[in-house]
């Protein structure tokens, strides 16, 4: 487990993505108040372009999970986001 939102975790987070050889990549929307509502979305395209790079996409199940109704609140943004969403295959709940 990482995580981009704390000082004694964030640390870790580069190298355990590129140490990851495959299974289930979860990323998450936190339910606090955070400062960019978008950074939960750019660590998992980062991340899933790293394990592309790493040859082991094909190995992994990107999952994006967030409470929130849309994948993002403006609306003209959420679309083109579902469409990237679509073409890497990543898993949305």
């Amino acid at each position: 487990v990482i995580s981009i939102y704390t000082r004694k975790y964030v640390r870790n987070v580069f190298n355990t993505l590129n140490n990851f050889r495959g299974g289930q990549a979860i990323f998450t929307f936190p339910m606090m108040p955070i400062k960019c509502p978008g950074a939960p979305q750019k660590i998992m395209y980062l991340a899933e372009d790293l394990f592309r790079r790493n040859n082991v996409r094909d190995k992994t199940t990107v999952i994006y999970n967030t409470s929130l109704p849309v994948i993002f609140g403006v609306k003209k943004y959420a679309a083109a986001l579902m469409e990237i969403i679509k073409e890497r295959s990543v898993v949305n709940r």
